[in-house]
C-alpha cells in the first residue's frame, strides 16, 4: 500500500472517530465561546455569532475561569518557570545556571506570540476538554554569539481543524491539522511543488481558489500507526497530503511533537476530552431556552393582540399587536389578549440554573466573598479552601498542556545552541536529568500551604522552648536545613543565596571576630584587676600569648 493510500484510510477513520463529538462541541462554542472556530457550521467572515443565545451567564463564567487559569498559572509577568537538577542538592551555582535558562526560555516565550495564543489553547483546553497549540522556530539565523535560534511561533488550532490518534499510554502517536491555502500560496509554501489540484487552479485562472491539504504528524519508531516508508531520519515524521488529488505533497520531519495536546477531562475509549462545558451545557441550554420563552410573553404582554368580534369569519393572529378575531357565545367588547406568564417561577429557574453555571466554572470560588474575613486564619482558611477546590484544574494544566509545551520549547532551544546553561550543568554534574517545575502564583500558594504543618511545628517548638528555657526542644532542629526547606517551597530565585563557601566564610569571620573580642577583654580585665566571677575562656587557636597568663582565678585572691 503506497503512503498516499494508507494516509486517506486513515484520515477517514479519524474523521469518523471524531464525528460523534462535533455536534456537542459546536452547542457547547454556540453558548460559551460563539467566537471560535466553525466546527459544524460556516459563517461568513464579519457576520454574527451570537444571534441565537439570550443569557450569557454562561459566556461570562467561562470568560472568568479562563481568565484566572491565564493569571494564576501562567502570569505574563510573573518568572513563573524554573529548572532543577535531580543531583544538585542545595548547589547555589548549579541553581544559578538554571534559572538562568529558565529566564532565557521566559524571555523567548515573551518575545513571541506565545501568551496571546495560549490564552485561546486554554479556553479550548478548560471549555471544550481540547486544545492543540503548535510550535515551531522562526526561520534559524547566525546570530553574533554563533547560536542559530531566531525565535518561536505559536498557534493555538481550533478543535475542529485537528484530528489525533492515541497509544496505549495515551500520548499521542498522531495527529493531522487541516488548513487550507489558495493555490498560488500553496505554490510558494510547497516550491512549486502543491500538486494536481493546485496546478489545474493556476492553469484555470483561479490563482486565490483554495486548495485543502492535511499535515501528517507521527512517529517514525515501532509505535507509527504508519507503515509506509517516510523520507527523514528524523524522530517523527511530518507529511503533507492533498485529498482532492490524493497524494503526498512534501515529506519531512520533526525532532519532536510540534502539537501540544491536551485534553481536560478523559473518558475511557475516547481520544477527546471533555471540558467545564460539558458540565454546564444542560444548565446552559436551558436557561438560553427559558430566556428566549419569557422575551417572547413579555412581548405579547407588552403589545398584546387585540381580542375582537366578528360574525362570519375567524382569524387568529396572537403575535404582539396582532389581532384575534373571535364569535364569542356572548357579546363582549375589545380587549386585550394576556399570555398569563409566570414571570416569578421562570425567574426563580433562571436563577438555579445561573447558579450551577456559576459552580461548574468555580465562579463560587473566584468572586470575592461578600463578607471581609476578620482574622489572619479566617483569610489563610479561604485561602486554603480556594486552593483545595481549585488543585484539579490546575494540575490539569500543569501535566497535559505545560509541561510537554516547555519540553517542546527547550529542544527547539538547545538545538539552536540558545541555552548552554544546560550543557555546562550536566558537565558540573556528570549527567543529570533536568526537572521543569513551576511557580506561578498559584502552585506557589499550594506549596506555601503544604508548608504550613512545618511551620506549625516550628512555633509550638519555639513556645514550649519560651515555656521552659529547655535547649532539648531546639537542639535537633538543623537552621541550615530549615532554611532551605523554606527556599525551597517559596519557589524563590537562587541569585538572592549565598553559596556555602561564602556562607562557611562569613561564618569563620564572626568566630574569630568573637574569640578575638573574648581575648581582647580577658587582657583588659588581667591587666587592670578587673574582678571577673567567669571568665571566657580564650579559644585553643590563640594558644598562650607572649606577656600573659591564664589564670585559674581572675583578681579572686
Amino acid at each position: 500500500m503506497s503512503l498516499a493510500n494508507e494516509l486517506s484510510l486513515r484520515l477517514g477513520y479519524l474523521k469518523g472517530r471524531r464525528n460523534n463529538h462535533e455536534q456537542t462541541w459546536q452547542e457547547i462554542n454556540d453558548l460559551m465561546q460563539p467566537f471560535r472556530g466553525d466546527i459544524t457550521t460556516k459563517k461568513s467572515p464579519g457576520s454574527k455569532r451570537i444571534g441565537s443565545v439570550f443569557d450569557t451567564t454562561a459566556m461570562q463564567a467561562a470568560d472568568s475561569f479562563v481568565n484566572f487559569l491565564k493569571s494564576a498559572v501562567l502570569p505574563s509577568s510573573t518568572d513563573w518557570l524554573r529548572l532543577k537538577a535531580r543531583k544538585a542538592g542545595s548547589d547555589i551555582e548549579v541553581r544559578a545556571l538554571l534559572d538562568r535558562a529558565a529566564m532565557k526560555i521566559l524571555e523567548a516565550l515573551g518575545d513571541s506570540n506565545f501568551y496571546i495564543q495560549a490564552t485561546q489553547a486554554l479556553r479550548d483546553f478548560a471549555i471544550l476538554g481540547n486544545s492543540t497549540l503548535y510550535v515551531e522556530e522562526n526561520t534559524p539565523r547566525l546570530n553574533d554569539d554563533g547560536t542559530t535560534f531566531a525565535g518561536l511561533l505559536f498557534e493555538a488550532v481550533p478543535v475542529g481543524n485537528m484530528w489525533w490518534l492515541l497509544g496505549k499510554d495515551g500520548s499521542p502517536i498522531m495527529a493531522v491539522k487541516e488548513l487550507d491555502l489558495p493555490a498560488t500560496d500553496a505554490y510558494s509554501y510547497f516550491a512549486g511543488q502543491a500538486g494536481e489540484a493546485a496546478s489545474k487552479a493556476m492553469s484555470g485562472g483561479n490563482p486565490m481558489e483554495l486548495i485543502r491539504y492535511y499535515h501528517f504528524v507521527f512517529p517514525t519508531a515501532g509505535s507509527s500507526p504508519v507503515r509506509s516508508a517516510v523520507n527523514t531520519d528524523k524522530k517523527w515524521a511530518s507529511v503533507y497530503y492533498c485529498e482532492a488529488s490524493a497524494s503526498v505533497i512534501k515529506e519531512g520531519g520533526y525532532d519532536f511533537l510540534p502539537y501540544t495536546i491536551s485534553r481536560f477531562m478523559v473518558v475511557d475509549g475516547e481520544e477527546y476530552g471533555r471540558g467545564k462545558g460539558h458540565l454546564a451545557r444542560p444548565d446552559a441550554a436551558g436557561i438560553n431556552e427559558l430566556r428566549r420563552q419569557v422575551l417572547i410573553a413579555a412581548g405579547r404582554d407588552l403589545n398584546p393582540p387585540l381580542m375582537v368580534e366578528h360574525d362570519t369569519m375567524v382569524e387568529l393572529d396572537i403575535a404582539p399587536n396582532g389581532i384575534v378575531v373571535t364569535r364569542p357565545p356572548q357579546k363582549m367588547n375589545p380587549q386585550f389578549l394576556k399570555s398569563g406568564t409566570d414571570y416569578g417561577v421562570a425567574d426563580l429557574i433562571a436563577r438555579q440554573d445561573r447558579d450551577q453555571i456559576l459552580k461548574v466554572f468555580l465562579g463560587d470560588v473566584l468572586q470575592e466573598p461578600d463578607s471581609q474575613p476578620r482574622s489572619a486564619e479566617e483569610s489563610r482558611q479561604r485561602q486554603v479552601r480556594a486552593i483545595q477546590r481549585l488543585a484539579a484544574p490546575a494540575e490539569a494544566v500543569n501535566h497535559e498542556f505545560l509541561q510537554p509545551m516547555i519540553d517542546t520549547v527547550i529542544q527547539i532551544m538547545v538545538r539552536g545552541g540558545a541555552l548552554p546553561e544546560l550543557e555546562e550543568v550536566g558537565d558540573m554534574l556528570g549527567g543529570t536529568t533536568i526537572d521543569v517545575e513551576f511557580a506561578s502564583p498559584f502552585f506557589t500558594a499550594a506549596k506555601a500551604s503544604s508548608a504550613l504543618r512545618v511551620q506549625a511545628f516550628l512555633e509550638r517548638s519555639l513556645a514550649i522552648y519560651q515555656a521552659t528555657q529547655d535547649d532539648a526542644y531546639m537542639e535537633y532542629l538543623d537552621p541550615d536545613k530549615i532554611a532551605a526547606y523554606n527556599a525551597e517551597m517559596s519557589d524563590v530565585p537562587a541569585v538572592i543565596f549565598r553559596t556555602d563557601e561564602e556562607v562557611n566564610a562569613r561564618r569563620q569571620a564572626k568566630a574569630d571576630k568573637a574569640a578575638q573580642q573574648r581575648m581582647m577583654e580577658l587582657m583588659a580585665a588581667t591587666q587592670g584587676g578587673t574582678p571577673q566571677s567567669s571568665p571566657s575562656p580564650l579559644p585553643a587557636s590563640a594558644g598562650n600569648l607572649p606577656g600573659t597568663s591564664v589564670p585559674s582565678e581572675v583578681g579572686g585572691q
